[in-house]
């Protein structure tokens, strides 16, 4: 059984997949924050980076489908999506490598110098690519990534705070507020 805060998370990942806030995720949401976060950084849509990112969302999206599509309408619901983490189905450590796989492919898109690094406004873009238009919500999310304060967050402080988005049991972990959305 999910931790409040797991099903807390949980939730707030399914909202921003969400992406056209139809209480479902279909793969057109996918596309829809690939094609935001395309936008918000200049990225042509056919461009590798771009590319590199839809196949993990793609290998996501699979993974989710089949798990939690209970019905095989080709969309999840909030229910089917939760119910699925409870089960455990979607929990496994290979839907968290896909998952792992698209922060990597979002931090390349987001690193615009190519330093390994991001920093706030980077985030901020991403979170504003991905359909999270608040910047406190960045700046929040920012400030509890940056676990080393340098004002900077390197791909595995990004990583680890994606893996504690769906794991985090307490309110102190990593992940534990990426996407507290107010």
């Amino acid at each position: 059984m999910l931790s409040q805060l797991q099903t807390e998370n949980i939730d707030r990942v399914f909202t921003v997949l969400d992406m056209d806030g139809n209480d479902e995720i279909t793969w057109a949401d996918f596309e829809q924050v690939t094609a935001g976060l395309a936008t918000e950084f200049g990225q042509e849509p056919n461009s590798g980076l771009i590319q590199d990112l839809l196949a993990a969302y793609a290998r996501i999206w699979n993974y989710v489908r089949e798990a939690a599509d209970v019905n095989q309408d080709d969309s999840v619901g909030k229910a089917e999506f939760r119910d699925a983490h409870d089960q455990g189905l979607l929990t496994a450590s290979d839907l968290m490598d896909k998952w792992l796989a698209a922060a990597d492919a979002c931090f390349a898109i987001a690193d615009t110098d190519g330093d390994g690094y991001i920093d706030q406004d980077e985030l901020t873009r991403v979170y504003r690519g991905a359909g999270i238009t608040d910047p406190a919500v960045a700046a929040a999310a920012f400030a509890a990534m940056d676990s080393d304060n340098d004002d900077r967050i390197d791909n595995e402080e990004f990583c680890a705070n994606v893996r504690g988005v769906f794991t985090a049991t307490h309110e102190s972990m990593k992940g534990a507020h990426m996407l507290r959305l107010g």
